[in-house]
């Protein structure tokens, strides 16, 4: 659950990698998603995409997974202005606010190679303050296919009862993005609605054996 607070240590980390990255002398700009970009387009990787990743194993994906993670919501504008050209004008103005909110939210995620997963989001909704929440976690993956891979999460509740979920994850070919789809209700849900991360080079593990390294 989104709550107030003070900005997360887990998105301070990843905006100063972000940053650190962008003045770096031989370190590439973090890949941004364009706003009139639609999430086909967004979701080729670059000029590495020589076709779909094929996971072999479980421990294969959860071994591209590990890493640090930073990102955007994104959404197809197309799919969202043919919805609106059908809607009466109370209808438009509550799915733009809706749309507004959505694409504000940014995300940082850790997965750890120990199983511990970090984490955090922030939405800034249409007239109001940023909103922020962390969620600390076990992780594991349970399945996967092709390029797809569904991890499973293990929270603790605020009854400090155990909570499992799953999320599924699409995997660009050089392992440097990852596309998952949030669960959204409304109208919203017909415009292909999903969050893009990318991968980011933590310089906290970059001299370490088998650290966060870019492939």
């Amino acid at each position: 659950m989104l709550a107030s607070s003070n900005f997360s240590n887990l998105l301070r980390t990843v905006v100063c990698v972000a940053l650190a990255a962008i003045v770096c002398v031989g370190c590439g700009k973090p890949k941004q998603v364009p706003a009139n970009e639609t999430p086909a387009q967004a979701n080729k990787p670059g000029t590495n995409e020589s076709g779909a990743i094929q996971f072999r194993s479980a421990e294969q994906a959860q071994q591209a997974l590990a890493g640090l993670w930073f990102g955007q919501a994104v959404l197809n504008e197309d799919t969202l202005s043919k919805l609106l050209a059908g809607m009466t004008e109370p209808e438009q103005q509550a799915l733009l606010k809706e749309t507004q909110t959505f694409v504000s939210t940014q995300m940082a995620m850790e997965f750890s190679k120990d199983g511990s997963m970090e984490s955090a989001v922030e939405v800034t909704p249409v007239g109001g303050q940023p909103i922020q929440g962390e969620t600390f976690a076990r992780w594991s993956v349970l399945e996967v296919q092709g390029n797809q891979v569904t991890v499973e999460t293990i929270e603790q509740n605020e009854n400090g009862e155990a909570v499992s979920s799953q999320t599924v994850y699409r995997v660009s070919a050089d392992g440097n993005r990852i596309v998952m789809q949030p669960n959204v209700a409304s109208a919203l849900a017909q415009c292909e609605p999903m969050i893009y991360l990318d991968r980011q080079l933590d310089e906290r593990f970059a001299n370490a054996p088998n650290g966060n390294v870019i492939r």
